[in-house]
Parts: structure tokens; C-alpha cells; sequence
């Protein structure tokens, strides 16, 4: 997706050059920045980590999401660059304490649980789906370009 950023100086006239020579160059030099730029929006979009998505999820009674354990682990500016010695903030018996104590409550909260993976899951694969087809359509544009570029 950066591969043009190299060539960008080579390039740059000659989209200026089909922008202003008739409306055809303006719109597909505009559809092409435009593809571009959504495509790689929605590659980082893709990439990008849902925490917790309970909101999402509907219908639930009294589920509170205890396999989640968001809270466990605290990590700041320098743990996400290095490996370090962060420790769990709370105990495996303190973990233990918190499961559902009966069969109804676990099928309730591995339920959420299966609901916000099933949400995370669609998300992302919405995501990947228009990355690719913005990329799609960036390539169709600056090829019809470099066309439109070779026939004038």
C-alpha cells in the first residue's frame, strides 16, 4: 500500500497533468487518491484490537463477562515495546472465585464470551473486505491512468 510513496515525486505531475486535462482525469485521479487512502484506513482498522466489545452483545441477564480478564495484566508505554516482568494484578484463587458457581451461569457467560469473539470476528473480516476492495479499486484507477497517460 506505501508502494507509491517512493515513486510519489515521478508521479505527482502526471496525475496533475490528467486532473487538468479533462473531467474523465479528475475523476479518476480523485477515485484513485481516495481508494488509496480508504484502503490503507481500513488495513490499520483491520489491525486494530477490539477490547470488550459487551456493549455489542444483547440480551444479556446477568452475564459479567469473567472470562474476559481485562484487568489482569497492566501495561504501559514501555512493556509495549519491550518484554518485562509484569506481573498478573490478580491471583489464580481470586481468578478461581470469580467463575459462576452453577451450570446455567457458565452457559451464560461462555455464551457472551462466544457473542463478543463472533462480533470481533465480523468486524475484522468487514474490514479486511473493504481494504481489499478499496485496494481493488486504487489499482483499477491508476490503471486506467497510466492508460489514459499512454493514449494522450
Amino acid at each position: 500500500m506505501f508502494a507509491p510513496l517512493p515513486i510519489a515525486r515521478d508521479v505527482y505531475p502526471h496525475a496533475i497533468s490528467d486532473f487538468r486535462a479533462s473531467p474523465f482525469g479528475e475523476v479518476f485521479v480523485v477515485a484513485a487518491l481516495l481508494s488509496w487512502i480508504l484502503a490503507i484506513f481500513f488495513q490499520f482498522r483491520t489491525l486494530a484490537a477490539a477490547i470488550n466489545p459487551v456493549d455489542k452483545v444483547t440480551g444479556q441477564n446477568t452475564a459479567k463477562g469473567v472470562f474476559f480478564s481485562g484487568d489482569l495484566f497492566l501495561f504501559g508505554f514501555i512493556e509495549a515495546f519491550f518484554y518485562s516482568n509484569v506481573k498478573a494484578l490478580q491471583t489464580v484463587p481470586s481468578q478461581i472465585k470469580r467463575l459462576p458457581a452453577d451450570e446455567d451461569q457458565l452457559i451464560e457467560e461462555l455464551t457472551l464470551e462466544r457473542m463478543k469473539l463472533a462480533y470481533i470476528l465480523a468486524m475484522k473480516a468487514a474490514r479486511s473486505k473493504y481494504s481489499s476492495r478499496f485496494t481493488m479499486a486504487w489499482l483499477a484507477c491508476s490503471f486506467v491512468l497510466g492508460l489514459f497517460d499512454a493514449i494522450k
